[in-house]
């Protein structure tokens, strides 16, 4: 058994793990880049297998889900109109889940991710997402 210690116990948080109930669970650049090419990541397979499996749990729940994925443009790695820009199928969303794409790290975008989730989520349809 892994004996690290979690941020939840650093922060002095109750230990027990969160329930999907009345959670939203935000999926994060699930794009087809980061599985070939010049921004294939190692590992990819395993994660996207355990991604692919909360997800599969949240929607059984009724957990809210939200996709944010990169949108570097035309020509990009991250071209949403292109096969490599878009959802990676196991983690493909509904469509009626929301989504939003973003041109900039997340990182900068931490004020507007924490306001946005304050408020209802707006649905985006799109046609690249399959």
């Amino acid at each position: 058994m892994n004996s690290s210690t979690t941020l939840r116990q650093l922060n002095g948080l109750d230990p027990t793990p969160a329930t999907l109930d009345g959670a939203t669970l935000i999926l994060v650049d699930y794009q087809n880049t980061y599985t070939r090419g010049v921004m294939e990541l190692a590992g990819w397979q395993p994660a996207l297998a355990s991604a692919s499996e909360l997800l599969t749990r949240a929607r059984a729940a009724g957990t809210n889900s939200i996709h944010v994925v990169h949108d570097g443009g035309e020509g990009s790695p991250y071209d949403l109109a292109a096969k490599i820009g878009r959802f990676i199928p196991p983690s493909r969303r509904c469509p009626t889940s929301p989504w939003s794409s973003r041109r900039r790290p997340m990182h900068s975008s931490a004020p507007i991710w924490a306001s946005a989730l304050r408020r209802p989520v707006t649905n985006r349809s799109s046609s690249w997402d399959s």
